[in-house]
């Protein structure tokens, strides 16, 4: 025997039908809408930017060259690598490691200092909520970062030895130049760099 149907439960079940499938719909679209907000759409990002500036080095050796990279700086970096999507990760990050860089900086505090050696601490931001850089000076080369005030500008040139995304970022890099004029642009601080160091 049949069952007994009534014609407003029928339009009831199409109803329930018609609701469920309109929330499946919404939510395959805000799924498809993520997607491609976080770049899972296969465009391209576009690369930060790069800038670099050369130092000639005139020795009795012969004549040389080294490029410093003055952008991507420590911040664009940081940025390059948190647009990085989970299908990308783990980061490569040895990439970065022996490059070197000229880069604008904030001085914070000497972390330790060793015989002539200081590490010191740096910040790509002003108000020290930046990206962290350690650098390890030559206090003999530059005996005026022992003297530096908090928040001074300087500019860098160094190798990076390490880079750590996590957090806000921080950057470890072995100082070869520290310029404690930081009003300077790069290309005056890289005619600097080129002069040898003086005599002590």
């Amino acid at each position: 025997m049949d069952k007994l149907v009534f014609a407003g439960e029928e339009a009831e079940k199409k109803k329930e039908m018609l609701i469920i499938a309109g929330v499946l719909l919404a939510t395959i679209i805000l799924f498809i809408i993520a997607l491609l907000w976080r770049g899972g759409g296969g465009g391209t990002r576009p690369a930060p930017e790069v800038s670099s500036v050369k130092v000639e080095n005139h020795s009795e050796n012969g004549d040389t060259s080294t490029t410093f990279l003055v952008q991507p700086g420590p911040t664009e970096l940081m940025a390059a690598m948190a647009t990085t999507s989970e299908a990308e990760l783990p980061l490569d990050l040895s990439q970065y490691q022996n490059t070197r860089v000229l880069w604008p900086l904030y001085f914070f505090r000497i972390r330790e200092a060793r015989g002539n050696t200081v590490q010191a601490m740096f910040d790509s931001n002003a108000d020290g909520f930046g990206v962290s850089v350690q650098a390890e000076i030559d206090a003999r080369r530059f005996p005026e970062i022992k003297e530096a005030p908090i928040g001074r500008r300087v500019w860098l040139a160094g190798e990076l030895v390490a880079v750590d995304p996590s957090g806000t970022g921080s950057v470890r890099m072995k100082a070869d130049f520290c310029e404690m004029n930081g009003e300077l642009s790069a290309q005056e601080v890289a005619k600097k760099i080129a002069l040898p160091p003086p005599a002590n």
